[in-house]
This record gives C-alpha cells, structure tokens and sequence, in this order.
C-alpha cells in the first residue's frame, strides 16, 4: 500500500510539473492583459487587441501581391472608443535619420484603417474600397529616438484588408529593416480569435 501511495504522489508531482510547464509555455505564446485584450507574438510581429469585437485573420495564398502570402484580416465591430485590433513591429532607428515606409494593401470594404511609421504623426487612413495600391510613409527620427513602431491598426468594420510587401528602410539605403516584411514566415490561422 505504501508503494502505490508513493507512486500515486509521484504522479501527481510530476502532474503540477508538467502543469506548470504547459501553462509557461502557453504564456509565450500569449499573454493576457485585460478581459478581451489579447497581446500575442506572431513571428516577427505582434498582433494587439482591445474590446471585444469579432475578428479574424489568416495567411492567404491565394490573393497576394507578390511573394507566397498576404496577411489578410477581416473586423466585424463598429468604432466605439477603446476597441481596436493592430499589428506591429518595432524597429531601430538612428536619431535625425530621415527613413520610408511602403505597402501594398487591398480592401473589399473598410470604414478606417491605418499604416504608421511611429506614434501617428504620419499615419495613413486607408479606408475604402479597392483593389491592391501602394502606400508610401516617410518618417523622420527625432533626435532622442532609439526605435519606432510600424504599425497597422484596425478600429472600425473592415473585410477583405489584405496586407504584402512591407519595408522601411533609411532613405538612400537598400538595407530592409523590418523582420518578415511580406509575411512569409508566418505560419498560422486563426477564425474568431
């Protein structure tokens, strides 16, 4: 009896481990902070939302730019303050230095989206209806800066926003500073997240 008793302890020890484990390596992966805000790393980007609207997001194959993938997202809340989904990316900077933020997107239906290359004093408001376009940002860092968020935030309905070919490189350089710019690392689906 004593023997079964010690195996019975050892296994529910080893139970709380393995418990333990799963629930550290779960919160890598995501990280709640607030009922219905959701900050989770996916690859080099990091998807954050807040409120409680419905969404959906997904690599597509089959409508893209150019590459393998788009990043496609659909929203189903209207704006109401305090309720957004975004995506972003921080990048280095150096101080002074003058840099440029380009895009391709495509929308079947958005009443407002945008693309930022820091703390929306160069957003772009991309709402509409339309087919794949370009988007072109230019941004200068300002002297105490060390880094900037690129940034795509989506606040009000919106289906069908597709997203390829990202880069932001310091102007006249050809190195690309944003990590997975196309979305081609990427890896996941997700419907009503």
């Amino acid at each position: 009896m004593s023997s079964n008793k010690k195996v019975l302890e050892n296994l529910v020890s080893r139970t709380k481990i393995y418990l333990i484990i799963m629930k550290t390596i779960a919160n890598a992966v995501q990280s709640e902070i607030g009922p219905r805000n959701v900050l989770e790393r996916l690859g080099s980007w990091t998807m954050f939302t807040k409120g409680d609207h419905e969404f959906d997001f997904k690599i597509n194959s089959e409508d893209k730019k150019d590459g393998n993938v788009s990043l496609e997202v659909n929203y189903y809340g209207q704006k109401e303050p305090e309720h957004y989904l975004s995506y972003y990316q921080t990048v280095p900077v150096t101080p002074g230095k003058s840099y440029v933020l380009t895009g391709k997107v495509k929308a079947e239906h958005s009443e407002s989206f945008t693309v930022s290359a820091s703390n929306w004093s160069n957003a772009v408001n991309l709402k509409g209806d339309y087919d794949w376009k370009d988007f072109k940002i230019d941004y200068t860092a300002p002297l105490d800066a060390s880094s900037t968020i690129i940034r795509i935030i989506v606040e009000d309905i919106a289906t069908g926003l597709k997203f390829d070919d990202f880069s932001f490189k310091e102007k006249d350089s050809d190195k690309e500073l944003l990590s997975d710019p196309s979305f081609e690392k990427m890896s996941f689906e997700v419907d009503n997240y």
